[in-house]
């Protein structure tokens, strides 16, 4: 720095000696003119300061007096700081200054003219240097030439600090090889570095936001990009407070967000603690409004439920998929599920390996994207790669949907409701066929039984039954006696099924089994096996969802248009409906039915949510759980499986 110190003491003899306070508000440094401890540059919308500011915590303390140059908000209360230079190397002597050289070099020094924190001058000739404060908050070093928005020599954006403002952007600049981190302070009142870090990682090609903590480990992390969000977090959705801004191009790779009411200062911060807030300065209250945290819950923690467990942030929280069991059970019953899960059933690559569709889920770590192939390609070629342990499709760039791999123990996934991503994982043949056997258990084919006698139907159900369908048949018109052993066959089943899963069985087993019946019936389809394009539910779901949305005659079996009326119809599915509902008190008895049915002014309870009412199977998770083996199972699906 020899020749910036030549150029300083040419400037003193030459330049009158500015007054340590500042009398005008300015938003631009020109060499020759320092700013001293006690100046302030002010952005053109009076929005952010740039001057020496002295943290908290050596004000109340004994030590010595601290000076950082730092960005703040100008017109609010409470010393916000949003940008540190010299985090790293604190002012301790009297007379320190910001200099800008000729060539736009720029240097904080004490008041023997030692640099204490630099800016490297630019590459190539700069004719008029200035060092501006931006309406935005950006500090820039420009060519005072050069007026426009772009080609600045130097920016304090490229730097943040434990805070990134509308306009920032988190990510790499691959043509300067540059790199831009979040990095907390060490304490509130402590803007020297901290033990947190935020950034946007490039992992295999795969984006993802990693939070990191001491020594570099990863303390939490959100990924991959699939267009609109990262995977594990609704908050970067659309919404009325912000637009996220992700860009992925040969040129820069990064992620920021712009307010949408410019008038309305917000801000992200890494707080000393690792949370990562999303803060709304209020004016009427003067503080600081939390609006959403990234890492809100214990799910959030990486990888705490080891590989292969899931993360359900309820208690227990962590979970084997089906298939796979504690590593170290005795661990589990300790409350430390780190080891994760490990399969009951190994692989057989060339044995009939397959996939298991899992919905709603935050996606494993390490993932792989596999470009230019289609999603059928992506399948074929994850299934005959013995290492691809899973797979899924997402627009990761935003230019059309990519094929996503796993090549790894799948670690960090958690149940997301609404805004979770599907995952198809890789099982063996054996597993497969234990999955299809609970499959169908669950669609009423049943293994032979040893029960009770008193669960087989009875000679009055089956009265009452001939009575009741006689009923129906003259009132819809088109039902056929036959179908009676129809429902003779599903008390009996509906029967084992209660007496399998619960030990015990209902009194109105027959009347739930008479509601399938008559809508089954009625729309010409039958329950179990009942598939909709728009939706997952079996035919009492899809009754029920048309019912609450008001337009019962779409259930009806087209063929029946020309012969039925469409209130009696309403009042028959009205009844199938009351029939299976999920609570057996709510069902009205036999003799009920066979009175709503004969009334044509009979005014029907509203129908409450049906039982078994959803087709797909909710038998995904294992029975393990981290410290107890509840027998339970959580609803998020298994939809499909494919084999070689």
């Amino acid at each position: 720095m020899a020749s910036l110190s030549l150029f300083l003491t040419v400037c003193y003899v030459y330049i009158p000696t500015v007054t340590l306070i500042s009398t005008a508000a300015r938003d631009t440094l020109t060499p020759c003119e320092p700013l001293r401890d006690g100046q302030t540059l002010v952005s053109p919308n009076h929005r952010f300061v740039l001057g020496f500011f002295t943290p908290s915590f050596s004000v109340s303390s004994s030590n010595m007096i601290v000076r950082h140059l730092g960005i703040w908000y100008n017109e609010i209360p409470i010393l916000t700081v949003v940008w540190v230079a010299n985090r790293f190397k604190p002012l301790t002597t009297p007379l320190v200054k910001l200099v800008l050289d000729t060539d736009g070099g720029l240097a904080i020094q004490d008041g023997a003219a030692r640099s204490i924190w630099t800016v490297p001058r630019p590459s190539g000739t700069v004719h008029n240097p200035v060092l501006q404060l931006l309406d935005s908050g950006n500090l820039v070093v420009r060519d005072g030439n050069n007026n426009s928005d772009k080609g600045y020599l130097w920016e304090s954006f490229d730097y943040p600090s434990d805070t990134l403002l509308p306009g920032m952007k988190l990510g790499w600049d691959y043509k300067s090889s540059l790199k831009r981190v979040m990095t907390s302070w060490r304490t509130n009142d402590d803007p020297v570095s901290g033990d947190f870090s935020l950034s946007l990682e490039l992992l295999n090609q795969s984006p993802e936001l990693v939070l990191h903590g001491k020594n570099s480990a990863v303390q939490s992390r959100w990924g991959p990009w699939d267009g609109q969000q990262f995977s594990g977090s609704h908050d970067f959705k659309s919404n009325p407070v912000f637009r996220t801004m992700f860009v992925s191009n040969a040129d820069e790779f990064y992620i920021g967000f712009e307010g949408l009411d410019k008038s309305i200062l917000y801000r992200f911060v890494v707080s000393p603690w690792g949370n990562i807030e999303f803060l709304k300065w209020k004016n009427h209250t003067n503080e600081w409004i939390q609006i959403l945290t990234l890492n809100k819950d214990s799910c959030d923690r990486y990888g705490s439920c080891g590989p292969y467990g899931i993360c359900n942030n309820d208690d227990p929280s962590c979970r084997c998929l089906q298939g796979f069991a504690p590593s170290s059970p005795q661990d589990w019953t300790r409350l430390d599920c780190t080891g994760g899960c490990k399969r009951k059933h190994k692989l057989n690559c060339s044995d009939a390996d397959g996939f298991v569709k899992y919905e709603e889920l935050k996606l494993p770590d390490n993932s792989t994207v596999w470009k230019n192939l289609s999603p059928a390609e992506c399948v074929e070629k994850c299934l005959m790669e013995c290492a691809c342990m899973a797979y899924t499709n997402l627009d990761v760039y935003g230019n059309g949907s990519q094929c996503v791999v796993w090549l790894a123990d799948l670690v960090d996934i958690r149940i997301l409701r609404d805004g979770g991503h599907e995952l198809y994982i890789r099982m063996g043949r054996k597993e497969l066929e234990l999955l299809e056997k609970m499959k169908t258990v669950k669609t009423d084919s049943f293994k032979p039984v040893v029960m009770p006698e008193s669960i087989t139907s009875s000679k009055r159900e089956k009265e009452v039954m001939m009575i009741v369908v006689s009923l129906l048949s003259t009132i819809c018109a088109t039902l056929v006696l036959a179908l009676a052993i129809r429902y003779i066959t599903l008390v009996t089943q509906a029967k084992r099924r209660e007496y399998i899963m619960h030990g015990q069985f209902s009194t109105k087993s027959d009347v739930y089994s008479f509601g399938v019946l008559a809508l089954e019936i009625l729309s010409g389809r039958k329950n179990w096996g009942f598939h909709h394009p728009d939706h997952d539910f079996n035919l009492l779901g899809h009754a029920w969802k048309l019912w609450n949305e008001g337009n019962p005659p779409e259930l009806m079996d087209p063929a029946l248009e020309l012969t039925y009326n469409e209130d009696e119809m309403i009042q028959c599915i009205q009844v199938g409906l009351l029939c299976v509902q999920q609570r057996a008190d709510d069902r009205p008895t036999m003799a009920s039915v066979v009175s709503m049915l004969r009334s044509e002014s009979a005014s029907l309870p509203e129908p409450q949510q049906p039982g078994f009412f959803n087709g797909r199977s909710t038998m995904w998770m294992g029975s393990s759980s981290c410290g107890q083996t509840p027998e339970t199972s959580n609803g998020v699906t298994v939809s499909t499986m494919s084999g070689r």
